[in-house]
């Protein structure tokens, strides 16, 4: 795929993600929540997702281990006055998992969409790799997607479970 329609078909899948937002009332214009949409990535698609959804409303939470592009990205944020805000994150890292969602959950009460964009990508033959480096790999690429996914879910998981009321129709108590 060439460079364009690579970007194409980013541009298209983001509208998207955004479309599917609105239609749930999710956006950062306090339909659903003052939190609205929630979304952690950093990096080419990922900085390509964050800015974009952050142009549109939305608040944005982008995550990596880089604090130069991080400083980039909360740079061009700030320039442009976009709802979005960096914070360190290794998805290899327990500990740093934990740090960053419990973070994003003092600033948010929820996350409503998680974005798991981290990987990495050795171009070399079977032969040519270390153990070590496919190890690397699937820590990141699989293991990491499973480490951020099963910080957040549990905390979405109890909020989905409260009950919530609709003005008009009262509660339990009235």
């Amino acid at each position: 795929m060439t460079k364009t329609g690579r970007r194409q078909a980013e541009r298209n899948t983001l509208k998207f993600a955004i479309r599917w937002a609105r239609q749930r009332g999710r956006n950062g214009r306090g339909a659903r929540n003052s939190d609205g949409f929630d979304h952690w990535s950093y990096r080419w698609i990922g900085k390509a997702a964050a800015l974009l959804l952050a142009e549109n409303g939305f608040r944005v939470f982008a995550a990596g281990r880089s604090a130069e592009k991080r400083a980039q990205l909360e740079t061009l944020a700030n320039e442009n006055k976009l709802p979005l805000e960096t914070l360190e994150m290794d998805v290899c890292d327990d500990g740093s998992v934990q740090r960053a969602v419990n973070l994003v959950y003092q600033k948010a009460s929820a996350i409503d969409v998680l974005i798991n964009n981290a990987g990495l990508a050795y171009v070399a033959t079977v032969e040519d790799m270390t153990m070590e480096d496919w190890r690397r790999q699937f820590e990141t690429n699989f293991f990491g997607v499973v480490r951020v996914t099963q910080a957040v879910l549990p905390k979405n998981a109890r909020a989905a479970l409260r009950p919530h009321y609709h003005d008009q129709l009262g509660s339990p108590d009235s």
